[in-house]
């Protein structure tokens, strides 16, 4: 009886925590920002960004030990003119 008991207090604060985040958010601001980026003012932020297609040429400009080996955790891949 004590775990259906727990299992239920458990299952009633998770309820009642979603059901307080679905009134409690940030979906104004959200929204206000997707306009902003629809409408282009927030187009300055892709200045600088390298693209997709830059960025795997620079990946095939240098040469790995095997092309299955994975990167460890701290690998970098050096982007040139850097």
């Amino acid at each position: 009886m004590a775990l259906a008991d727990l299992f239920s207090r458990h299952a009633r604060r998770r309820v009642m925590t979603r059901f307080n985040e679905l009134f409690d958010n940030e979906d104004a601001a959200t929204y206000r920002v997707a306009r902003q980026a629809l409408n282009g003012e927030l187009s300055w932020l892709e200045q600088g960004i390298i693209g997709v297609d830059a960025y795997l040429g620079q990946l095939e400009q240098h040469s790995f030990t095997s092309a299955t080996e994975p990167l460890g955790r701290d690998a970098r891949v050096p982007i040139s003119g850097n």
